[in-house]
């Protein structure tokens, strides 16, 4: 046991390392501009706004030095680690100065396209004149708190007999076998209003997940596929347990995760509070905001007085010459920011004791504000997106654990390691992870070997099989013709369609018209044997930069960019709302050179990666796939699992566009697949 906690702590310090390594040796070789180019940086960024905000850290907004210009197009997103630059920090550098006395570390809460707001507790130097230059850093916070909680384990599990670890810890790790009271006891547990249940509009497959999840004494996994009604089924979960008079920890790996089970909770107008910066929330959970509620408490008149010093002070900052005076101000907001931090303190404490539904991302439970709360049930969606480490952040703090997600979806980013999906047989790949029927308790020796992308919902599955899970089996998003191949291949057949979604088109929906895409929702267009959608590599600059960023795959086919605008005008002919369509791909490079062509045509039209779509859904969804070579080369699309993600996110039409001959050459996946499309949509070709 220990010996496997040992490696999990050796795998995230290697990730860590890469993603340190790759940065620094960016940092170090190449201009604030030349990182911009890449997403990696802001150069000539100025201050507009300074305020005060919870622990009476400063909230820095950054715009462009043109008003009314946008931020350069950047890979920056709301929790990123920067630094912040002067400008003439690398003429600094060359002349022999340290420019290190003159840079600011904060947080990314909040970007828009125009804006930049960040975190920080350092001062923003006057002699910067209000600009500077931002810089994307590795996140060691979040790290450090991973390696915290798996070393914190290793150590109770290691002491005195393993007795330090709790009853929920001892079955994580395979020590003990999870338990479950008697299905005869449920009508007593169940206390909603339509036969015990709060929803009357579940279905089997759900209620049944909320039956195991209220009968397990320490865990239970809901396996939820595409389009299946995870959240809604979770939502049951907690309003059950909650009535319970049980204090209860939701968290996911991300805020949008978080947020999409706190809006559905808000608007049941059920008590709880979101731990996390206000400015990282969606608008509509404001309100339950750990922030919001400190300045609204009973106590909060006397914060917000303070906050008002404080910014009135900041402000008086800026426009102060003279040393001496600025010395005595920056001694008045030293006093304030202690006197702040202390009255918050008190008032986050008294809020959370009183508050039986705290939500929060997996690092965020790590924060001061959690620190030392236990709860009686810790609830984790998108468990399968989950780092391992994660989710102990948040499991160490439970006496019974529910996971909920879909291990046949994309896995957490990893860049230290190749997929874990080996081989072009997918068969074989779910076959070695089917569990097996054991007497005997299982080994988590036998995960030694395993990268940091197995998440702890996959191995838990493999350890434990369908005792703790229960897949959700009706979807309700798709046409039934779009989810039968994953539903075959990967679901066992599992996966049906509710009525409502099974047979609707694109034809129905207003002001669509009659067209040949409109009545059919299946579509591939095929490259086959055609030259002009060869594949192609990036300039070297940009293939250089990718390697560096340990991604490889910059794949781009200028051949699919036309075939996909061409596509894209046909429906928005058909009377199909822009807004209505996503162009997907797996490549960034593809992505980047269809986004450039339809933007300034098609302003409201998304164009994403297939990665940074998961979760989502659009009515009509158009896929590049972008391989066309002769050597039947598919790079990462050979991992099902982000096909699976691509062609699940359609409602009413799927349009694939890509070469059968390359794609089908040496993965049954994918060969399987344009099989399918050819079969049952319409075979196309350009």
């Amino acid at each position: 046991m220990e010996i496997f906690l040992e490696h999990q702590q050796k795998l995230l310090q290697k990730e860590f390392d890469c993603e340190l390594q790759e940065l620094e040796f960016l940092q170090k070789n190449y201009s604030t501009k030349f990182l911009q180019k890449y997403g990696l940086a802001l150069a000539g960024l100025r201050l507009t706004g300074v305020k005060s905000g919870l622990g009476g850290k400063e909230i820095l907004t950054l715009e462009p030095l043109v008003t009314g210009n946008k931020l350069a197009a950047n890979q920056f997103k709301t929790g990123d680690v920067v630094e912040l630059n002067n400008i003439g920090d690398k003429a600094k550098t060359a002349q022999g100065q340290d420019s290190n006395k003159s840079k600011i570390s904060g947080i990314v809460i909040r970007i828009t396209d125009y804006k930049i707001l960040i975190s920080t507790d350092q001062e923003f130097p006057a002699e910067w004149k209000d600009i500077c230059s931002v810089v994307k850093l590795a996140n060691e916070v979040s790290f450090k708190r991973m390696i915290k909680a798996v070393v914190g384990l290793k150590n109770r599990a290691s002491d005195n007999n393993r007795n330090n670890l709790t009853q929920l810890e001892h079955v994580l790790l395979g020590q003990t076998q999870p338990a479950f009271n008697s299905d005869k006891n449920i009508q007593k547990i169940l206390t909603g209003n339509n036969d015990g249940f709060y929803s009357n509009s579940l279905n089997d497959s759900q209620k049944q997940a909320v039956k195991m999840s209220l009968l397990a004494s320490d865990l239970a996994l809901v396996h939820g596929p595409p389009g299946t009604g995870k959240t809604s089924t979770l939502i049951e979960i907690i309003l059950q347990l909650n009535a319970q008079n049980l204090s209860i920890l939701v968290c996911g790996p991300s805020n949008i995760s978080v947020d999409n089970i706190a809006e559905k909770l808000v608007e049941k107008k059920i008590q709880c509070i979101r731990v996390g910066h206000p400015a990282r929330l969606l608008d509509s959970v404001l309100e339950k905001s750990l922030d919001y509620a400190c300045r609204y408490s009973e106590s909060g008149s006397i914060i917000r007085d303070i906050r008002k010093e404080l910014d009135e002070n900041l402000s008086k900052l800026k426009k102060v010459k003279h040393r001496a005076e600025k010395f005595k101000i920056y001694e008045e907001i030293k006093l304030l920011r202690k006197e702040l931090k202390k009255r918050e303190s008190t008032v986050i404490s008294n809020i959370l004791d009183k508050t039986p539904i705290i939500l929060s991302t997996l690092n965020g439970c790590a924060s001061k504000n959690l620190n030392n709360r236990d709860f009686d049930v810790v609830i984790i969606d998108e468990a399968g997106q989950a780092l391992e480490a994660e989710c102990w952040i948040a499991a160490s703090k439970g006496k019974k654990l529910i996971l909920a997600g879909d291990h046949l979806q994309l896995p957490p980013t990893v860049k230290s390691e190749e997929s874990n999906i080996q081989g072009d047989d997918y068969t074989k790949t779910l076959a070695k992870n089917k569990p097996q029927t054991r007497e005997n308790l299982p080994k988590i020796e036998k995960y030694l070997k395993i990268g940091l992308q197995y998440t702890m919902f996959e191995r838990l599955i493999d350890m434990y099989g369908d005792k703790i899970v229960k897949t959700l089996t009706v979807q309700y998003r798709m046409h039934e013709d779009i989810v039968k191949f994953s539903s075959t291949k990967l679901y066992k057949s599992q996966v049906t369609s509710d009525k409502n979604n099974s047979e609707h088109l694109l034809i129905d929906l207003e002001n669509v018209g009659d067209t040949d895409e409109t009545l059919i929702p299946l579509v591939f267009l095929d490259t086959v044997s055609n030259d002009e959608f060869l594949e192609s590599n990036e300039s070297n600059d940009v293939t250089n930069i990718k390697s560096l960023l340990c991604d490889n795959n910059s794949k781009l086919n200028t051949g699919e960019v036309e075939l996909v605008k061409n596509y894209v005008d046909l429906l928005v002919k058909s009377g199909l709302k822009e807004s209505d369509i996503a162009v997907i791909s797996p490549y960034n490079a593809q992505v980047h050179s269809i986004r450039l062509l339809l933007n300034s045509t098609y302003p409201t039209l998304e164009v994403g990666s297939v990665d940074g779509f998961q979760g989502r859904e659009k009515e009509a969804i158009i896929i590049s796939l972008v391989r066309s070579n002769d050597d039947g080369q598919v790079g990462f699309l050979s991992d099902y699992r982000r096909i699976n993600v691509a062609i699940t996110r359609a409602r009413r039409h799927l349009c694939i566009i890509g070469n059968s001959e390359t794609l089908s050459n040496r993965n049954r996946f994918l060969k399987e697949l344009c099989e399918y499309m050819s079969d049952t949509g319409e075979l196309r070709f350009p």
